[in-house]
């Protein structure tokens, strides 16, 4: 349907990522000018610190929270 609507007007298409979309590849070659991730972003964000809180609150562990922020940059860099 995609490629079909890329070819069928001269406006540029956008996609909304979600669960089954192909890959920004396969849109690309079917016409696809944009992909947004629309709320994707957020609800992965948010669906992993609602995991790593409910851990820790249930252990009372920090333990929890480290590994999900191992390769990621330093705060005190970023925000100084």
């Amino acid at each position: 349907l995609l490629g079909r609507l890329a070819k069928a007007i001269s406006l540029p298409v956008n996609a909304m990522a979600r669960t089954g979309l192909p890959n920004a590849a396969s849109l690309q070659a079917l016409g696809v000018r944009r992909l947004s991730s629309g709320g994707g972003l957020f609800a992965a964000a948010y669906g992993t610190l609602a995991r790593a809180t409910m851990e820790y609150l249930k252990a009372g562990d920090s333990d929890a929270l480290a590994p999900l922020a191992q390769g990621l940059p330093s705060f005190n860099k970023r925000f100084g």
